[in-house]
């Protein structure tokens, strides 16, 4: 089983002008522009014993049932401009907008930009 870590944690994030951001950040030590990765600081209270994950996770079964053309246009429309957006520009709609999304998150299993 795998245990849950707690501590305070630096994580380094990749800059914006980096060209291939796939892999974990570089550290200040690492790599020659870890000096302009941002750090972000984490801190994972004790929760008063071990936590431990199961090694094997079950799932619910899924809907087969449901699909996004059972939605009506509009909603329809509205999902696949939520999913167009960039996060950062989706973090920053209003929270009815991320509620119905969030209402709707099932449909969205075959459209492209869902996750």
């Amino acid at each position: 089983m795998t245990k849950l870590c707690t501590g305070a944690f630096l994580l380094p994030v990749w800059p914006v002008e980096a060209n291939q951001q796939i892999g974990p950040a570089p550290d200040p030590g690492s790599h020659p522009w870890g000096d302009k990765c941002t750090l972000v600081s984490i801190e994972l209270p004790e929760l008063g014993g071990p936590v431990q994950f199961p090694s094997e996770i079950q799932s619910l079964p899924g809907n087969n049932n449901i699909s996004f053309d059972q939605l009506d246009r509009n909603t329809k429309q509205q999902l696949q401009d939520f999913c167009e957006q960039d996060i950062l520009a989706f973090n920053s709609r209003p929270p009815l907008d991320r509620e119905i999304l969030w209402e709707k998150r099932h449909y969205l299993g075959g459209v492209s930009g869902a996750l």
